[in-house]
């Protein structure tokens, strides 16, 4: 049987993605480099799988820009969050990068800016052709990054008695590199 494969999704969460950006700037600054450079800093031996799918994360939530053929660097959007000037611009900026990937506006847009139940947020993405076993990674990914959304804003609160969902924003889901 043929694997089903799933829409488009980050495969980090936003603070995933956030400590990679950091790790790019401070060995980058502002200055675009080969996207096998940039795996390079995140400490992947080359750009293959596993490290194009983080570097497209990144991408996904505006915190890379592409500058010309395969380079890259740092965006303006990601400065807002490493280096703000006041706590409000690093709170939007991470507001706009959490919806830029489009499965996460389309899920505010659903649910109007509320927080679905897990068995709810099932349900929509399996009816948006997810694989079954695509579907606890993104939930995962997609939480980790409300939290993140929640902690910067106040707004967006998961319910206390949710216990299908029990992450911790700090946990890594980066595989070391071989």
């Amino acid at each position: 049987m043929a694997r089903v494969r799933s829409p488009n999704y980050p495969a980090l969460s936003l603070p995933e993605a956030i400590k990679a950006v950091a790790t790019i700037h401070t060995a980058e600054q502002h200055l675009a480099a080969p996207k096998e450079v940039i795996a390079k800093h995140l400490g992947y031996a080359s750009l293959h799988g596993l490290a194009g799918r983080v570097i497209s994360a990144m991408d996904k939530y505006g915190l890379l820009e592409e500058v010309s053929g395969d380079k890259v660097k740092v965006s303006p959007l990601a400065i807002s969050i490493l280096y703000p000037s006041s706590p409000e611009e690093k709170q939007k900026a991470i507001i706009e990068s959490a919806f830029k990937p489009p499965l996460f506006a389309a899920i505010k847009e659903e649910w109007q800016g509320e927080k679905p139940s897990d068995a709810n947020l099932r349900v929509y993405l399996v009816r948006r052709k997810f694989g079954s076993d695509a579907l606890d990674r993104v939930i995962e990914i997609y939480r980790e990054t409300m939290d993140l959304v929640t902690q910067e804003s106040g707004g967006y609160a998961p319910p206390e008695s949710n216990q299908e969902h029990q992450v911790g924003l700090g946990k890594p889901h980066m595989q070391t590199p071989g």
